[in-house]
């Protein structure tokens, strides 16, 4: 599942950002459509195209696959005993910490400095929440009340998410819920779910452009231009999440923006925290202007062309390890983390993805240590 995604998002993502940049119907965040030609962004896709190729390499010849062939079973494997107050209790916890985070936000700022300068609700540890909140489905899968207290409160999350923080991590509370109705072929729920988990994409991303969001005024006025223009609202939110990317890459590579050097390779790939580095980077050279990281991939292009393609090949490596994980429930949570590095890889620093890396690492040997398959039998 993670080398197919890894590579239906990169071929999407070219072919979409051809398209954008020879109709020029739409306009594509920053007018990337206009300061490209088709020619270039070809030109710059090749590099893609063969770190891509390093990406095959090393998915087939890392090492062989262990997975069962009979998938995903949310009737055999997906079928931890339910502790139902452990459920409650972490919703419960959950809720109360994203409202705390969102009236202490409130409390000690004003205005339009709020929504301006502060996400009250965004960072890495509100990620992981949300992880575990869109996981919580595997705990009460066979228990239809508390399916749909888990469906109301996703969905009030991935909401507070869109509007007030403007997050794209706003699809995430239902990731599980949208994975549950797929599995159980409940169709007309999981497309509900789908069309809720979209609009919510494109609230956060139209929210963007209001200072003030949290006016009950504003929200009314978001709401209101989502609808009027749902077209090009939702071409934005998928050229955002695809042709962005590689626009992103051939932006950076093409004008040398940014500035990333092998010292700021090792500091961003290691584990140890800031203090214990005798010289931190200036993270201000890692972004091309005041909204623009560089994005991990252009980081590593600008160190060296072969860093690129090494870096794909690591990329193939941590996928293969991914599917030839044999814990369904371990390789679900590694298959979404991966697809949030994915798109990370071009729009956020090495700094800030790589930290996605170790968790995937950690599931992975959790994994082959017996670990998780263990715990199940206890924990849920």
């Amino acid at each position: 599942m993670a080398k197919l995604f890894f590579s239906y998002y990169l071929f999407v993502s070219i072919v979409l950002c051809v398209f954008f940049t020879y109709s020029k119907r739409y306009q594509m965040p920053f007018d990337y459509e206009l300061i490209f030609s088709v020619y270039e962004v070809a030109y710059y896709s090749a590099y893609l195209c063969v770190g891509y190729l390093f990406f095959i390499l090393s998915y087939k010849f890392s090492f062989k696959s262990s997975v069962s062939k009979k998938g995903y079973n949310l009737k055999g494997d997906f079928n931890p005993r339910p502790r139902l107050f452990v459920f409650l209790f972490v919703q419960i916890a959950i809720v109360i910490y994203f409202l705390t985070r969102l009236v202490s936000g409130v409390e000690y700022t004003n205005g339009e400095q709020y929504i301006q300068d502060y996400r009250p609700l965004g960072d890495k540890v509100s990620n992981l929440v949300l992880l575990i909140q869109s996981f919580l489905i595997f705990t009460v899968w066979r228990k239809p009340v508390f399916i749909f207290i888990l469906l109301v409160l996703s969905a009030l999350i991935a909401f507070l998410f869109a509007w007030i923080d403007s997050s794209r991590a706003s699809i995430l509370p239902l990731v599980g819920l949208l994975y549950y109705f797929y599995k159980e072929r409940n169709i007309f729920p999981g497309v509900v779910v789908l069309i809720y988990l979209i609009f919510c994409y494109m609230i956060a991303m139209v929210g963007r452009s209001f200072t003030d969001r949290i006016d009950f005024h504003s929200l009314n006025e978001i709401v209101s231009l989502t609808m009027y223009k749902f077209d090009e609202v939702l071409v934005w939110v998928v050229s955002y999440f695809t042709a962005f990317s590689v626009y992103q890459f051939a932006y950076i590579t093409r004008d040398t923006l940014g500035d990333f050097t092998w010292y700021d390779f090792f500091y961003s790939i290691t584990p140890l925290p800031s203090f214990a580095w005798p010289y931190i980077p200036d993270y201000e050279n890692w972004r091309a202007d005041e909204f623009r990281p560089m994005g991990a991939v252009s980081e590593v292009y600008r160190v060296s062309p072969l860093m690129l393609f090494v870096y794909f090949g690591f990329k193939g490596f941590l996928a293969k390890a991914i599917d030839s994980m044999s814990n369904d429930i371990a390789r679900l949570f590694a298959v979404v983390i991966f697809i949030m590095t994915v798109v990370m890889m071009f729009q956020y620093n090495l700094r800030s993805t790589q930290w996605f890396y170790y968790l995937i690492a950690l599931l992975y040997f959790l994994e082959r240590g017996g670990f998780i398959e263990r715990s199940r039998r206890f924990a849920l």
